[in-house]
């Protein structure tokens, strides 16, 4: 990835993402600043993940109260007190490089308080202090660093001033470059220059003292900015029509983000005067260098239009034809929310542009590093020699072990990256030809005993130990060890990656070392350790893991015990998982594990291996005494272990295989175990144990975890189910059948959807009728807790939470944790698929992206959560249709998928050509009425909003022609339709009741119209029959003298029966009785007056009849 997309991706969408993270805290911060890069008021009752707290002396007491951040304990470190003013201090998750650090500050007590900033880890950071008390070395206030570990070197100092006891102060800190300046009140009263540290954490500090911070506000340097003052004049948030298509763009302070319709493009910029500059991105849309590039757009005075430039990469020619005019100063959905999670825009562009690096075993040169290397080299031949190193490691060879001049060459590594705690690494290279046996001399740790000391040769490619004579002399702390060709190591099965209980017992594989290019060998030493109580627990969130996943599974539980928001297949695409294996080989456990685990949590991660267990007992026991959680991996399984029980005798671990309740060969949450289960546990015959230990005090973790079930590298779906259901055609019951599958080579998610077969999915189809989710939540606290799922169906445009579409909440109150049994509930919800399809929220192609985003509550904190990615079909299926064969005017029922629960503005059916009426719809059935002249032809389903989705065509109506059938009987003529007028309403007003009235009616072979008549008038009249029914509609209107001021009107329908009739005297004829449905309105108008003198109307269901004699 070139520097452009390294630093511009991080910068502006980072930052810009972490600060629309924070708009909704409630508390105004001072002045004009404008916090985009951080902000925090602490209205709330934890501290929360997003500061880290690290003590250099026990027993601090940092807390949220009354809306303020406070440490109420007089905590001091009492070693060479004076040499570093030490107490306790905390620290953000986030990094900064040039910022403006601002906060309230008010000491409760006269000793030292202040900031820390550039924060690499406890031993590495820029500090601002002030002390009051005299007698403890006060006043003064000052810029100091410690380095290393070592005392502080002052910077800048003020030996006059500190502070008043009470007082609140508003602290701000600049660093920009190496430029370093201090302001109390917007006062400036300190500045340095200093280029140690570039970037690093943020956060506060107490010694010996006790005190308030609040509202902190962490800005971007505006000098190279548009001033906040200014940046009304250039605001780019709305709707933009360009050269690109649509353009959807939200400015906060100086940053722009959004995107643009042409091939899925973002964009994300700095506004500077009337420009925006920043990148834009079209990948995956097309691949590298051809998917992203710089751009500069130039507003216009009026701010309503703008013309660009862009190109490919950060160098190259321009193109200038970027131009582009606002439509709408708002942007199309609901809410644009941009939030700093792993599923915002920028995570997806910094997946799809990170290069990753695979360790291979064959790269031996990355053994050899370390936090400092010294190495000499030198030719010697058969008459011998010794090589020395600065810090007295030797190389002896005596004559004759040589057989002809070689270059021998020795390195010394303090913490190698293999074992890089309180160990040394030796590479010794040239001596594959030894003929005789030399020795190695190295100084260690002195009052050792030999059952302290981890001393081992090791052989990187094949994963063997080799067995080392030495000798050790405790008073002086050196060691001697022998080398020679009949050097002997044993293999530990070459980059096994299994964490299933398959293996059985492998025999024995020692062999004589053929001595290679270089020889690696580690000098240790694990003191022996007693534990310091009867039996300690680290309260940590426990998961159950996926398929061989239990290293990275192990890892989760400690980055989520560190309060980082992360998913198991975060951790797996890391780390390099295959597809089909989710274990990890040693390589991936030692070096790409302890690197991750560094990068996340802000602190040093080491790894040691092990090959004894009362080492590895000393090790563990004693990093849990300070708080370590450990992931020991011991060849073929991993688990995290976090407490001891009986004084240390027994160990207490979370194993992620999750078999409950435990048994001798399986554990669960808080399974515990003596340690002699570990060593038989182990199946290999060289007793290796690797332990990866992250060094640093982390915050009390909450303990709640929300698993985030899938399918493993076989296919099968474990730890609950996230599942699209789709209904079995055989007995019609609802099966999982489109599942989310963890796909580490997915650079992007690290997750596709599969069929059941496994085949990927790009698009969920519309067959899917339900969205199952059954989720296990895990307590591992030692009491109950009342919680809340709360599971959200959002809109999911470029993975950015956007319109709410539908959810669901459940409250449960889950009991404390057990020793060996797995303590969780379940939650289980189905969302129907009708619910959450929404057509406007479709694209063009009938795609609708969604996030199903899950939270695990504890009152008003959210504990755990995930989200996951899914596109889902609009494009509605028709399936069948009910009859198949029909005439106009006949009722068809058509079944199928995704037709909506009602309507939308673009739904239709058409036979053909021919459109159909919709007498029902539902999203599996729609009724229509066969329309006239219609012809066979395809039954299609159109849906849409925004964009028309139109069905398949491969389910055809057959279309009955319909043979007019002659009248048995000859009603042609014309004929009266008589009814009595119940009221109605004369010209003076005076109402008349019971009047008979007759409708004169032209039948002609079937139809029927109005017929004009003197003292009446028929206006309108339409209708049919036939040999059985008579239909009609009329307006007929009576009126006086021909006057058209007034009238009585009477609207209406009959239908009747037609039957045979004998008349008196023989004759025959028929008659049609039946009912008219009818309004009588009645109106009267004065027109010399222009004046209404009344109108009024009345419904009326009246008899009627017609009768025809022959």
């Amino acid at each position: 990835m070139n520097n452009l997309k390294k630093l511009k991706t991080f910068f502006l969408f980072i930052t810009l993402f972490f600060l629309l993270s924070q708009l909704t805290i409630g508390k105004e911060i001072t002045n004009s600043e404008d916090c985009i890069l951080f902000k925090d008021d602490f209205e709330r009752k934890e501290i929360g993940t997003n500061w880290i707290i690290v003590d250099d002396a026990p027993s601090s007491d940092w807390k949220i109260q009354d809306g303020k951040l406070v440490q109420n304990s007089n905590v001091y470190r009492a070693d060479s007190e004076y040499d570093y003013f030490q107490g306790t201090h905390i620290v953000t998750k986030e990094s900064f490089s040039d910022f403006i650090f601002s906060f309230d500050l008010t000491s409760t007590d006269d000793d030292g308080i202040g900031a820390v900033f550039r924060y690499q880890d406890k031993n590495n950071y820029y500090r601002f202090i002030m002390v009051k008390d005299p007698q403890n070395k006060g006043p003064f206030r000052r810029i100091d660093k410690i380095v290393n570990g070592k005392p502080f070197q002052v910077l800048a100092i003020d030996k006059n001033n500190a502070y008043e006891v009470g007082k609140k102060y508003r602290i701000t800190i600049e660093a920009v470059g190496n430029q370093i300046k201090v302001f109390i009140d917007d006062k400036e009263i300190l500045s340095t220059q200093d280029a140690t540290f570039t970037t690093g954490k943020l956060g506060f500090m107490t010694y010996a003292n006790t005190g308030y911070f609040d509202n902190v506000c962490v800005s971007i340097v505006n000098n190279k900015t548009t001033s906040s003052e200014n940046l009304t004049s250039f605001n780019w948030t709305g709707t933009w029509d360009t050269t690109w298509g649509k353009m959807y763009l939200v400015q906060v302070g100086n940053m722009v983000i959004g995107y643009y319709e042409h091939d899925n493009g973002k964009v994300a910029g700095k506004v500077i005067d009337n420009k925006l500059i920043g990148i834009w991105l079209e990948a995956p849309s097309y691949s590298p260098p051809k998917d992203g590039g710089e751009f500069e757009l130039t507003l216009s005075p009026d701010g309503t239009s703008f013309t660009g430039r862009w190109r490919y990469g950060n160098s190259g020619d321009w193109n200038t034809d970027w131009e582009g005019k606002k439509i709408s100063d708002i942007v199309p959905s609901q809410e644009f929310n941009i939030r700093s999670e792993k599923d915002s825009i920028s995570n997806i562009i910094e997946a799809s542009t990170k290069e990753k690096t695979v360790i291979s075993p064959e790269q031996v040169s990355f053994y050899d590093k370390g936090e400092k290397a010294i190495q000499s080299e030198m030719n010697i031949g058969p008459s011998g020699g010794e090589i020395v190193l600065s810090d007295g490691t030797k190389l002896l060879i005596p004559p004759n072990t040589i057989k002809e001049d070689t270059k021998i060459s020795i390195k010394s590594i303090t913490n190698p990256i293999f074992y890089s705690k309180e160990a040394k690494g030796i590479e010794i290279s040239g001596i594959q030809k030894l003929l005789g046996e030399i020795t190695l001399v190295v100084n260690g740790p002195k009052a050792l005993t030999n059952d302290e000391l981890n001393i081992f040769g090791y052989d990187h490619i094949n994963k063997g130990k080799l067995d080392l004579e030495y000798e050790y002399n405790p008073s002086t702390g050196i060691i001697s060890i022998k080398l020679s060709p009949s050097l002997i190591y044993r293999s530990s099965l070459s980059n096994i990656k299994l964490c299933y209980n398959t293996l059985e017992k492998i025999s024995a594989d020692s062999n004589t070392l053929s001595l290679k290019d270089r020889l690696f060998i580690y000098i240790g030493y694990i003191p022996k350790y007693t534990p310091k109580q009867k039996e300690k627990i680290i309260r940590m969130p426990y998961y159950e893991q996926i398929g061989g996943s239990c290293v990275s599974t192990s890892a989760l539980m400690f980055l989520k015990f560190s309060g980082k928001d992360i998913e198991l297949y975060d951790i797996l695409r890391e780390l390099g998982a295959n597809d089909s294996d989710f274990g990890l080989d040693e390589d991936q456990i030692v070096y790409s594990l302890k690197d991750y685990l560094s990068k996340e949590t802000g602190f040093t991660a080491y790894s040691v291996p092990i090959f004894k267990l009362d080492h590895l007992k000393w090790r563990v026991l004693s990093e849990i005494d300070k708080g370590h959680p450990v992931i020991l991996s011991w060849g073929d399984h991993a688990v995290v272990l976090l407490g001891y029980t009986e004084n240390g005798e027994k160990i207490i671990m979370h194993d992620p295989q999750n078999i409950s309740p435990a048994n001798n060969e399986n554990g669960t949450m808080y399974t515990i175990r003596d340690w002699n289960f570990i060593k038989n546990r182990h199946k290999f015959p060289t007793e290796k144990y690797i332990i990866i230990v992250v060094d640093g005090n982390f915050a009390t973790s909450p303990s709640l975890s929300l698993e985030l079930p899938a399918r493993d590298e076989k296919g099968a779906m474990t730890t609950g189910d996230i599942s699209f259901l789709v209904r079995n055609p055989n007995n019609q019951k609802l099966v999982p059948f489109y599942q989310l599958q963890i796909k580490p080579s997915e650079s992007k998610d690290g997750y596709i959807w599969v069929k059941s077969t496994g085949d990927k999915l790009e698009i969920i189809p519309q067959d899917a009728e339900v969205l199952n989710l059954k989720l296990y939540i895990y307590n591992g606290s030692n009491y109950s807790r009342d919680i809340e799922v709360y599971a959200t169906i959002d809109e999911g445009r470029y993975g950015i939470p956007g319109k709410r579409i539908t959810y669901n909440r459940a409250k449960f109150t889950i009991p404390e944790a057990k020793f060996n049994e797995a303590n969780y509930i379940t939650y289980n919800h189905q969302f129907k698929l009708e619910d959450i399809r929404d057509l406007t929220l479709g694209d063009k192609d009938g795609k609708q992206e969604i996030l199903i985003r899950v939270g695990l509550w504890e009152g008003d904190l959210v504990r755990d959560s995930f989200s996951i990615k899914a596109v889902i079909s609009l494009i509605p299926k028709v399936l069948s249709i009910e009859p198949n064969t029909g005439s106009p005017g006949d009722i068809i029922t058509i079944k199928g998928l995704a037709f909506g629960k009602n309507q939308s503005s673009k739904s239709k059916v058409m036979i053909g050509n021919t459109t159909a009426e919709i007498l029902s719809w539902n999203d599996k059935e729609i009724k229509i009425k066969v329309p006239e002249n219609v012809q066979t032809g395809p039954v299609v389903v159109y849906v849409g909003e925004k964009y028309t989705y139109e069905s398949n065509k491969d389910v055809n109506f057959n279309a009955k022609t319909k043979v007019k059938t002659p009248l048995k009987r000859n009603l042609n003529g014309i004929h009266g339709l008589s009814f009595t007028l119940p009221e109605w309403v004369h010209r003076e007003g005076k109402w008349y009741i019971e009047t008979p009235a007759v409708v004169y009616l032209k039948f002609s072979d079937g139809s029927i119209e109005g017929v004009k008549g003197e003292g009446y008038h028929t206006s309108i009249a339409s209708g049919s029959y036939n040999d059985e029914n008579l239909m009609v509609y009329f307006e007929w209107s009576f009126f006086d003298d021909g006057r058209d001021y007034w009238n009585t009107i009477v609207k209406g329908k009959f239908e009747g029966k037609i039957r045979d009739w004998k008349y008196q005297n023989n004759v025959i004829g028929v008659i049609i009785e039946g009912e008219i449905n009818c309004t009588v309105r009645c109106f009267y108008i004065d027109v010399e007056n222009n004046k209404t003198v009344y109108d009024v109307q009345k419904d009326f269901t009246i008899p009627a009849w017609i009768s025809i004699q022959f």
